[in-house]
């Protein structure tokens, strides 16, 4: 441990980790429940197991030795005391679990038990952290996570968030509304909503504020929960839809490379939180109706961000309309359940400073915005200049990179393969009933990204014209093309499905991850853009003398 570099002795461990599992098991676990061997497929999920711990040692020692700028040895405590749980889970409830040897659809409901177990879910929550950190670390993460850091937020709409946050922590402790910050600035200030300074974290560190260093910003911890976030609920959908561990795995890869929540990195950290539509998609897809999770969810997508909560209301208005005209699920909400959203979210909202601005009524929707960040119709192909290597970026408006839906090159790819299969073999998954709710929430919000000014390629083929009754939510609501998301994510789930039925689990599995590996290559130059944008050092333009005599 002292002689070698610290990643070298990891992989050293590693493989000796390998070699004595493999050995340890070849005659006494990697058989069917009929006695006959299975060396093959225990073996290669031993090793996926094992390359797992390898990449979550990996991840100690890099945060540990590079990102806190600590000893090494520092390693050993996360590595002796998560490492071998989350390895543990994982082979517990993928690996050496009790497989059938009827066939594949056996072995499919074999995955499913195993899926509601505790060991399943400390697997899945391990692999999702460390998917979702190493692309956060790979996006320049470990500038952000450090809390004293606030130099990569010191621009354009960041240094609006941060400061919002560094007045706001010396506001008093008992006020109302508790989101109130009136030392942001004379005649303008107002809450911590209008600043995005999320106040789902502002709230509870505004109370150590007397432990916390100056400066201190929270949204670099965000971030990466967000990542994390973001892969689980992935996972879990595509397994409430029926995938194998590995497809869901690698479809949880897919969409935490999504351009949509990656290009948030430029300046909206509160809108990465993205994983709270996946959580409603996951809630409208379970076979009982969730009341108590929904209100949960609701409530918290009411303290990241405005625009966030409207896709999650609507997804909730979807799953109660299809339970209660009995498109899917079991049972139906209640009139408590439905009423309870209806009035606590609206008080939250109170509570935090959303009415501390009054609506604008002076102007049409069009001067406030509306029609201009807008996505247009290409946008599931348009790279948008970052975002792809190898596909070319489309002209479009100078709005239309809010409406950023590009699918990234594995997406593409994916979807070209199921159009042409579709052609082919007229062969498509069949959609289950909660699809239909979801699918119709999905339209609604894509038509309403695409607004009244509908364009392709920066060329406008229609302009609809809008009754001025809805001005006041179309300009507070102006950045239409943001609602894209949902399509952009379901699209991308959508087509792993669609892998795994029509190619197989095996075939499915290869062709999942060629398209993951063509995904995460063809993102290299944004990866190396970000690290290079937010390691850049900022002074503090406000040199003059006169503020240090100001301060006294």
């Amino acid at each position: 441990w002292t002689a070698l570099h610290p990643q070298i002795a990891n992989a050293l461990g590693f493989l000796s980790a390998v070699g004595i599992s493999v050995l340890g098991h070849h005659h006494f676990t990697f058989r069917e429940a009929s006695g006959k061997r299975d060396l093959a497929d225990s073996s290669w999920r031993l090793g996926v197991a094992a390359i797992f711990g390898y990449l979550l040692n990996a991840l100690f020692v890099y945060v540990v030795s590079d990102v806190l700028a600590a000893g090494p040895r520092l390693a050993i405590l996360p590595m002796i005391f998560v490492t071998p749980v989350a390895t543990f889970a994982l082979n517990r409830s993928w690996v050496f679990y009790d497989r059938k040897s009827a066939g594949s659809d056996a072995v499919l409901k074999a995955d499913a038990r195993a899926a509601n177990t505790l060991p399943s879910l400390l697997a899945v929550l391990s692999f999702s952290c460390v998917v979702g950190l190493t692309v956060f670390l790979l996006f320049g993460g470990q500038y952000m996570i450090m809390p004293t850091n606030t130099a990569w937020m010191m621009h354009y709409d960041p240094s609006q968030h941060y400061m919002g946050w560094a007045y706001f922590r010396d506001t008093p402790l008992f006020q109302f509304p508790l989101g109130a910050n009136p030392l942001f600035g004379d005649k303008i200030a107002s809450s911590i909503v209008f600043s995005d300074s999320l106040p789902l974290f502002a709230l509870p560190f505004k109370l150590a504020n007397a432990w916390l260093p100056r400066p201190f910003q929270y949204f670099g911890i965000w971030i990466a929960l967000c990542f994390c976030l973001q892969t689980f609920f992935a996972f879990r959908i595509l397994r409430q839809l029926g995938m194998p561990p590995e497809v869901a795995g690698l479809g949880g890869i897919l969409i935490a490379l999504s351009p949509a929540m990656l290009w948030r990195l430029d300046g909206h950290e509160a809108l990465i939180g993205q994983w709270v539509l996946l959580a409603g998609v996951s809630l409208c897809l379970d076979k009982r109706w969730r009341g108590g999770a929904w209100l949960l969810l609701l409530a918290v997508t009411t303290l990241i961000h405005a625009y966030l909560f409207v896709m999650v209301a609507g997804i909730w208005v979807a799953d109660v309309a299809g339970r209660s005209l009995g498109w899917h699920g079991e049972g139906s909400p209640t009139l408590r359940e439905i009423v309870a959203p209806i009035v606590i979210c609206p008080l939250i909202a109170w509570s935090v400073g959303y009415f501390m601005v009054a609506p604008r009524t002076d102007i049409s929707a069009r001067d406030g915005g509306f029609g201009f960040y807008h996505a247009e119709l290409q946008t599931f192909f348009d790279s948008n200049v970052l975002w792809s290597y190898m596909l070319p970026d489309m002209p479009n408006g100078l709005g239309a990179n809010e409406g950023l839906g590009f699918l990234g090159l594995g997406g593409c790819a994916l979807l070209i393969l199921a159009i042409a299969v579709h052609i082919w073999r007229k062969q498509f998954p069949k959609p289950t009933p909660a699809v239909r709710a979801l699918f119709l929430i999905t339209v609604a919000f894509a038509l309403y990204a695409f607004s009244n000014r509908i364009a392709i390629v920066n060329e406008t083929i229609a302009s609809i014209p809008l009754p001025h009754v809805l001005d006041p939510f179309l300009v507070a609501f102006r950045v239409s093309g943001r609602f894209i998301w949902l399509a952009s994510h379901l699209i991308l789930l959508t087509l792993v499905v669609f892998a795994f039925h029509w190619a197989g689990r095996r075939i499915g599995t290869i062709i999942l991850a060629v398209a993951v590996v063509g995904q995460f290559l063809d993102l290299q130059p944004a990866m190396a853009y970000y690290r290079q944008k937010l390691s850049t050092p900022w002074e503090n333009p406000a040199q003059s003398n006169f503020w240090k005599e100001a301060a006294h």
